[in-house]
């Protein structure tokens, strides 16, 4: 991502409107957005569910 050193401090403009989106910056909102749309686990719970279901 080009001016990632840029982006990563400002706040995501969503910040205020999405409870998810709080105390991000631009760049992390951004790969927010990709990992949600890969179905990527976001927190370690969902991270571990998702290795269990895998046994």
């Amino acid at each position: 991502m080009r001016n990632s050193e840029n982006i990563d401090q400002i706040e995501s403009v969503d910040a205020d409107k999405v409870p998810e989106e709080k105390g991000l910056t631009l760049y992390d909102s951004a790969l927010r957005a990709e990992w949600v749309a890969n179905v990527f686990p976001q927190t370690h719970f969902d991270w571990e569910e998702t290795e269990r279901q895998k046994m």
